[in-house]
């Protein structure tokens, strides 16, 4: 927890400057798919949501931030960002539950050190509710989308299960994906980037009545991320 807490910290003391990208037609094309793996890692969509149903009448709201260890900063760096190997993202996240055991999901970030704006929505299905003695099993589609960025267009998809179970008003959830990033730069001299990562997380929520926490591990690509959550869900 300690370590989790000073990672966050630790990115958010530097997020002003943590990543203008102004310089990505300095980057050779290797550098740039290294840069791409990066944001893939740090920018694809993270729930911080355990695996069973809002049901029809629930939601979800919360403010997040999320730190992750970039594998390459002194690539960052090069492409005009201050080279941190932390990068922090700020969310505001809100979930709707619907008919059928679905939930849907939006949030918006505004990217620290860009004039740029990070989107995204999920669906999510759960053939399995959970209960007493059986884990909530749920399917995950996403898409996440920068806007605003002069020099990049960046673009990336989930595909995702998670699996919950519910102690009391204490859940512990797992879960693995895909995510398939593209990262097309504006700029000449650079070909788009496409690659697909694997995806394991795991985290633990905590509800006391309206007010909800939750915190959250997530390894994508070769970059680790970690997340809190703080809202109401209900």
């Amino acid at each position: 927890m300690s370590k989790l807490m000073a990672a966050l910290l630790a990115a958010f003391s530097a997020a002003s400057s943590a990543a203008g990208l102004e310089n990505l037609g300095q980057l050779s094309q290797t550098e740039f798919e290294q840069l791409s793996g990066d944001l893939v890692s740090a920018l694809s969509y993270k729930a911080i949501s355990p695996g069973d149903p809002l049901g029809l009448l629930g939601f979800d709201v919360a403010l997040e931030a999320t730190a992750t260890r970039l594998s390459n900063p002194d690539v960052m760096r090069a492409a005009g960002g201050q080279g941190y190997q932390l990068f922090g993202l700020p969310r505001l996240d809100v979930h709707k539950g619907l008919p059928l055991a679905l939930d849907v999901g939006a949030f918006y970030a505004p990217v620290p050190g860009m004039d740029a704006s990070l989107y995204g929505a999920e669906l999510r299905w759960s053939p399995m509710e959970g209960s007493l003695v059986l884990p909530a099993v749920s399917l995950r589609g996403a898409y996440t989308v920068l806007s605003g960025s002069e020099q990049l267009d960046f673009h990336a998809a989930n595909a995702e299960i998670v699996v919950s179970k519910g102690f009391l008003f204490f859940k512990p959830y797992v879960g693995a994906g895909l995510v398939h990033g593209t990262s097309t730069p504006l700029v000449s001299g650079l070909a788009e980037v496409s690659q697909w990562q694997r995806k394991f997380f795991a985290g633990a929520n905590l509800n006391l009545g309206l007010f909800n926490l939750a915190l959250e591990i997530d390894r994508t690509g070769h970059a680790n991320s970690y997340s809190a959550k703080a809202g109401f869900r209900f």
